[in-house]
């Protein structure tokens, strides 16, 4: 065996951080995986994540080749046997359904794969479907800020973390993701760097994270009051005059909405909520207003709160009305290899949200995708329009949902359940065909998507390390046979296959002269250079009148993405909340099973108590002791605790004739 070496980007992570693969071309065999130091960001970091790249193709539970169901079992099938069978079972629920009545979920690895991101959109224009995914779990309430304060959902602000001299977190961990729509290879370095040049690093977070470990002082406040928090230190910057809108004066609209949601918030009123003494919220606002550069921002721990939408969007503003807000070592808008690629701007007036609404409870769409509740309630309820066919892309929500019961029998109600996936789990056991992709390292790669929010401009693109295997399909030739059936095409005459392949293999264009980028050291985070700025790739409609931001008005909007805010927003005098939630919260976005925030209920459904640890709680312990005594004094409520949400499924692999063990 001779092993050589070979560039490789690591799929794991936002990061996409590059890699040096030993492998053996003629016998298939893989060794070392190392970090490689002439990656111009990652500069030969390497985490535990990258191991996966060889763990996943070497595990024996990996599906090699397609399965059919077979009565209460899965068989083995051809390629052209098993996409025959899926695009005719499909098209025979189009036919006794009529149009409406398939569903499309997108699950997280689809955005790791350039060439999955480029076929997922023409397999809805050969299948239309009703379309969710993982992204509307955990990044819905930060598309609906883009949308409404920047005027596009892909508009998302990224830390300068190279150069911020304050660095305020809510809800994220990036010392271990790497950053999560803020991608930066090497971020452990990187936040050592900012402390070791004086920076100041603050983490709000229930948990003692360990970015909180890390950091200068943690703020460890009670789970989903965080719009609370910074509503309350926005409140501060108006009182106290802080407001600082720099170059953006002028260009913002919606200050004086948001100084008046934000005045029925003070921090004195916060205080036993957040459990966050006020002094500690006056304050945390005064040393952010006054640092020479600061960057707030948020991440999964506030997208998935009951009010996420509106935590990220007063974080937002926090960035703005300090004149942070597109500035060095504040927040920046990088520009990727195709910076519109996912995005969904305004259409004359229209905002990317609302045009049409879900068939049961009328959730309005966003981007053209609805909250993962709205597809399961499409199922489970009769009438025309009704999904009875579905296809599931790289994702497992079964387990990645709340409430498994209910999804799981909402999926196996189906008449037609298509699965793409590596694995025989807890959502792919219901399907009636599975389609498994290859082997990663026997197609190129390239970073499509991530350069969009990550702080340097480094575009990465990698060939394949091993030849073609006849016997393997990769990802986006699965969902190309699967168009061009339901297209009714044969596959050569399907020119995406060959748009995708001209995009990915020459994707090296994007990224010449050398393999990672050519010499791009030296570009650093771009930012907008006015507001008005052309962006050269914009689609031609936009390009002379919007530029970057794309609000009609062309103005950051800072008025709350609810106007009725004031009246529905989060918290009465006492502990309990008002009526009225983020549209994009529900039981969909509560925690999943080993992500309740800090502990959960102490003894089941009708204990709404949790079990702090000591160093969690050493901060405000007297306003914590408030929040507790609140908590305790209201009536137990039934059904709440994860037992309840989850009932007694228990995650683990299943065998082929599809009974998950435990």
């Amino acid at each position: 065996m001779a092993l050589q070496k070979f560039p490789r980007i690591c799929p794991t992570c936002e990061a996409s951080c590059g890699l040096v693969i030993e492998a053996d071309q003629e016998s298939g065999e893989v060794g070392r995986v190392s970090g490689d130091p002439d990656h111009p960001s990652s500069q030969g970091y390497v985490c535990p994540k990258s191991q996966a790249i060889k763990a996943l193709r070497e595990d024996p539970d990996r599906l090699r080749k397609p399965l059919i169901r077979e009565g209460g079992s899965f068989r083995e099938a051809s390629w052209d046997e098993a996409l025959d069978y899926a695009a005719a079972g499909l098209k025979q629920v189009l036919a006794e359904h009529g149009p409406q009545a398939l569903g499309v979920y997108l699950g997280n690895p689809t955005a790791h794969v350039a060439a999955l991101q480029m076929v997922s959109g023409p397999l809805l224009g050969a299948m239309p479907a009703l379309l969710t995914g993982a992204a509307a779990i955990d990044n819905f309430a930060r598309n609906m800020v883009g949308a409404f304060l920047y005027g596009n959902i892909g508009n998302v602000p990224v830390p300068d973390v190279d150069r911020t001299e304050f660095f305020l977190i809510f809800g994220a961990n990036p010392l271990v993701s790497h950053g999560s729509m803020f991608g930066a290879p090497g971020m452990p370095n990187r936040l050592k760097r900012l402390k070791a040049r004086g920076a100041r690093l603050v983490v709000v977070d229930p948990r003692r994270t360990a970015t909180a470990e890390l950091a200068d002082d943690h703020f460890a406040i009670r789970p989903g009051t965080d719009a609370l928090l910074v509503l309350a230190m926005i409140d501060t910057l108006f009182e106290e005059r802080l407001v600082r809108l720099g170059r953006l004066e002028g260009h913002i609209s919606g200050l004086d909405d948001l100084r008046a949601v934000a005045a029925k918030f003070p921090p004195t009123r916060v205080a036993a909520l957040t459990g966050i003494a006020p002094e500690r919220i006056a304050q945390l606002a005064r040393d952010f207003a006054a640092a020479g550069s600061a960057a707030a921002y948020c991440r999964v721990g506030v997208n998935t709160q009951s009010f996420g939408t509106l935590g990220v969007w007063a974080i937002d503003c926090l960035n703005v009305l300090t004149g942070n807000c597109d500035a060095e070592g504040g927040v920046i808008f990088p520009e990727g290899s195709l910076p519109v690629f996912t995005h969904d701007a305004y259409a004359g007036d229209q905002p990317p949200y609302g045009r049409w609404q879900s068939r049961v409870s009328g959730a309005p769409e966003l981007g053209g995708t609805v909250p993962t509740h709205a597809m399961w309630e499409d199922i489970e309820t009769p009438g025309p329009g009704r999904v009875r066919g579905m296809t599931i892309i790289a994702g497992n929500p079964v387990l990645s949902n709340p409430n498994a019961r209910r999804v799981a029998a909402a999926l196996d109600s189906l008449d037609f359940l298509v699965a793409v996936d590596i694995y025989l789990n807890e959502t792919t056991r219901l399907a009636d065909v599975i389609l498994p992709p290859g082997d990663h390292l026997r197609h190129s790669e390239f970073t499509l998507i991530w350069n969009n929010w990550m702080v340097e401009d480094v575009v990465s693109w990698s060939p394949r390390i091993l030849p073609p295997d006849p016997a393997e399909r990769t990802d986006w030739s699965i969902i190309n046979g699967l168009a061009a059936r339901m297209a009714g095409m044969d596959e050569p005459a399907y020119d995406l296959r060959c748009a995708v392949r001209i995009f990915v293999e020459a994707g090296a264009a994007a990224a010449a002269p050398a393999r990672w980028g050519g010499d791009r050291r030296s570009v650093g985070p771009r930012r907008w250079r006015g507001l008005s700025r052309t962006h050269l790739r914009c689609p031609a409609a936009l390009r002379q009148e919007r530029g970057r931001l794309w609000q009609p008005s062309r103005r950051l909007v800072v008025d709350p993405p609810e106007r009725d805010a004031g009246r529905h927003f989060l918290w009465a005098d006492g502990a309990r909340p008002l009526p009225g939630r983020n549209r994009y919260a529900g039981w969909q976005a509560r925690p999943c099973r080993g992500a309740v925030p800090r502990g959960r209920s102490t003894a089941g459904a009708g204990d709404r108590r949790r079990q702090i640890r000591p160093r969690d709680a050493a901060a405000d312990r007297p306003a914590r002791d408030a929040v507790q005594q609140q908590l305790d004094a209201q009536p137990a409520v039934a059904g709440e605790g994860p037992q309840a949400l989850y009932g007694d499924d228990q995650p683990g692999r299943c065998d082929p004739a599809g009974h998950c063990r435990g």
